[in-house]
């Protein structure tokens, strides 16, 4: 859309598409920017920034789970906790965590639009969208934060008995 309101003759050409076809179009588009996003930029970049920066996912990972059951390594350990919250019905931030992928990938496309501006010499549009996607690309990082931290809170009040029985049914798998 941003792109549109900048060239008025490719709003003109996707308006002659018809409703259908554009919202086909867009369907497409957005899942292939959605799984760029989750393998490239968010499971190798945003994932390892909030480890490096707070620890959490490496705490629970290598620390909790592995002197708990005695993972043998840290994806094993990380592969537990996706089956914890898929097995046991952890109170889920549902439309909050949805709402951090979208933040992120809104933060990345405003970027890009950022840069492109820059290049065509519109430096006030290159800077307004400069920062409103460092404070989305802020936001989606604390929001994402807390919701790990939610989930961390529930998984350390499982009993460890539970936990064990839980373990022992993901090693079955």
């Amino acid at each position: 859309m941003l792109i549109c309101y900048e060239n008025a003759d490719l709003y003109l050409k996707l308006k002659d598409l018809g409703a259908f076809a554009l919202t086909i179009f867009s369907f497409i588009v957005g899942n292939i920017f959605y799984a760029i996003y989750r393998i490239l930029i968010y499971s190798t970049l945003i994932i390892r920034l909030k480890d490096k920066l707070f620890k959490d996912q490496r705490y629970y990972s290598r620390t909790y789970f592995k002197a708990k059951l005695g993972c043998s390594s840290t994806s094993e350990a990380n592969n537990f906790y996706y089956f914890i919250k898929s097995q046991r019905t952890l109170k889920a931030l549902t439309r909050e965590s949805s709402s951090v992928h979208l933040m992120y990938m809104t933060s990345i496309i405003l970027f890009f639009y950022s840069v492109l501006n820059l290049f065509q010499y519109k430096f006030n549009v290159a800077i307004l969208f400069s920062s409103l996607s460092v404070i989305l690309g802020i936001a989606a990082f604390y929001t994402d934060r807390f919701i790990e931290k939610f989930d961390y809170v529930q998984i350390k009040n499982i009993p460890e008995t539970e936990l064990l029985e839980l373990w022992g049914e993901f090693k079955r798998h």
